[in-house]
């Protein structure tokens, strides 16, 4: 009876109008338990967690953005067990015949980091500086792998930087594995109190990929001796071909179309690894999966992304306890039940509340 709530994560929407969820959800969870339905030494579960940062669909381009979660790098759930069965992870309904295969996948990472915020207001915060004062550095590194990468299409890499300076033109250059990516002039801003606190630059390069690795480098050059350079993201797409290595998360683009239905073919797969449909996070599905030799296959309606994770549950993560959570328990006003949070200090007036919304 092992039940786990929690609603993902992510950052909220500021628009009100947008519909959420005003209760914890249950997440439908997968139990390995060896089949005797008790949760004996060396049993666990699986669950997905999207994590507290968004990707984002950009279907016009058929590739992938973010959203950083400006006020928590940790998602939390709720586990709890002797409440009633739990939300499961079922089977998917088998599409009909494939009519495109897949045999690679649209790959996203991106690199963000908040730790400065120029203006000291509101919540744009950046990431890594750039100057020569001790401690910092005019240049940095940031390495990805990125196996069986495709070689033949070519890789988007966006860049979003900027710059404090008020007198002469900085630079930004921007290498991928050595070669010139981007070259940014960042020119001075003004002191008026209507001036931006930074010159920012925000744009999008391609490139054909060189193996596996993407190795980029950060390099400031200061227009005046006061200058600094800031990095607020990058991100990048590019695609890679299905091969499993114990976890794989993928999405394919190139499959999506009104009434396609796609086979996805999975390399080095093995008789323990299953696939789940993640589109609904906390409520994946389990697909049908057919191994042959080492190919592992599935079908799935692509008339609209669909995103899944591959696992053998050999390279998973571990969450971290934080407390126990007292029950929270209704509380009877005139015949009518209402939801009161236990803490004493706010008791009394949500009694007042509740009492006065029952007349």
């Amino acid at each position: 009876n092992i039940r786990l709530f929690g609603n993902g994560g992510e950052m909220l929407p500021e628009n009100n109008a947008i519909p959420r969820a005003d209760d914890l959800t249950e997440n439908a969870l997968s139990m390995y338990d060896g089949g005797d339905g008790v949760f004996n030494p060396g049993d666990y579960f699986l669950f997905y967690a999207n994590g507290p940062h968004s990707i984002v669909k950009d279907s016009a381009n058929k590739r992938f953005t973010h959203i950083y979660n400006v006020y928590s790098d940790l998602s939390y759930y709720f586990l709890t067990f002797d409440q009633g069965a739990g939300k499961r992870i079922q089977t998917a309904a088998l599409p009909g015949n494939a009519t495109v295969n897949v045999s690679s996948f649209n790959e996203y990472a991106f690199y963000e980091k908040d730790s400065v915020n120029p203006g000291k207001f509101g919540k744009n915060w950046w990431g890594d500086e750039f100057n020569d004062q001790p401690g910092r550095y005019l240049t940095r590194n940031y390495s990805f792998s990125f196996p069986n990468t495709v070689q033949s299409t070519m890789a988007s890499i966006r860049v979003r930087v900027g710059a404090i300076s008020y007198s002469g033109t900085s630079t930004m250059n921007v290498y991928a594995n050595n070669n010139v990516l981007q070259s940014v002039n960042l020119t001075q801003i003004g002191q008026s109190y209507s001036d931006p606190v930074l010159r920012v630059s925000d744009l999008r390069s391609e490139l054909m990929p060189s193996g596996d690795n993407l190795n980029l480098r950060f390099t400031f050059s200061k227009g005046n001796s006061g200058a600094f350079g800031y990095l607020d993201f990058f991100e990048i797409n590019l695609r890679r071909d299905l091969v499993f290595n114990g976890y794989l998360n993928f999405a394919d683009w190139n499959s999506v179309g009104s009434g396609q239905i796609a086979q996805y073919t999975l390399q080095q797969a093995n008789a323990t690894t299953e696939v789940w449909d993640i589109t609904n996070p906390l409520v994946p599905e389990r697909m049908s999966t057919t191994l042959s030799g080492s190919q592992l296959s599935f079908r799935c309606d692509a008339s609209s992304l669909h995103r899944f994770v591959a696992t053998n549950g050999s390279v998973v993560n571990t969450p971290v306890f934080v407390e126990k959570v007292s029950n929270q328990n209704l509380h009877s006003v005139s015949g009518k039940d209402y939801l009161i949070i236990t803490h004493p200090a706010f008791k009394a007036e949500a009694e007042r509340l509740a009492a006065w919304h029952s007349a």
